[in-house]
């Protein structure tokens, strides 16, 4: 009986099984805030979490970095993966890890931890790139010399004294400003003309209406006297 119990829960426990796959920075900076996410799947042959019973993501830390969440996924099915992610922030140089754990409110399935090694910039090129970074650093410091050596810092707005900034000026000749004028006169004449052309155009339409109309009041003038004698 008591094998049969022993059977029975670690098929329960191979058919409810959860995996942990957590992405999260190596080094981050003194005060920095980054993000840590995981993929977490049910590797198991059933369903995972109910629902009054879900899965929750729980991330705690240890020193240096300030997280405490947990994060309710639900039901995960078999073979299906939830993604979840936190925000972290480091406020002290140091080792930080980081724990990642799956489960429901009874049983956690899986947990998964990482380490973020928090610290200055100048630390972790230290640490990190050895005398890989002591290379690069001599040859950044060549190239600094040799670009402080060809060029003269300078204050804003300022000049060096001996190279002192010339101006060039030229004044225009009585022939090139001849020149000038007769082209400007060139493109007045034009539109002068057009001017002109058009003035003389209504001028002649009205004087030739004035001539139409009188004509007219002279017409009307000699019937209205033809009319007044034949009546007399």
């Amino acid at each position: 009986m008591k094998l049969l119990i022993i059977l029975l829960l670690s098929a329960l426990a191979f058919a409810q099984s959860l995996a942990i796959s957590i992405d999260a920075p190596q080094i981050v900076e003194v005060g920095e805030t980054f993000t840590i996410s995981a993929d977490i799947k049910n590797i198991g042959s059933t369903p995972v979490g109910t629902d009054t019973s879900p899965v929750i993501a729980t991330v705690v830390s240890t020193n240096n970095c300030i997280i405490n969440s947990a994060k309710i996924i639900g039901i995960i099915a078999p073979g299906e993966t939830k993604y979840v992610s936190w925000v972290v922030t480091a406020p002290s140089s140091g080792i930080c890890v980081l724990t990642v754990s799956a489960g429901t409110f009874s049983e956690t399935y899986a947990r998964e931890s990482r380490t973020v090694n928090v610290g200055s910039p100048i630390q972790q090129a230290g640490s990190g790139q050895g005398s890989g970074a002591i290379g690069i650093a001599n040859e950044s410091s060549a190239k600094t010399t040799e670009s402080s050596a060809k060029t003269i810092p300078l204050e804003p707005g300022s000049v060096p004294e001996e190279s002192p900034i010339i101006t060039e000026t030229t004044e225009e000749s009585p022939k090139e400003r001849t020149t000038e004028k007769t082209e400007a006169l060139n493109l007045l004449l034009p539109a002068i003309a057009i001017i002109i052309i058009c003035t003389s155009i209504l001028i002649f339409y009205a004087s030739h209406r004035n001539r139409k109309k009188r004509a007219v009041h002279k017409r009307h003038a000699l019937e209205a006297i033809k009319l007044a004698t034949s009546n007399t």
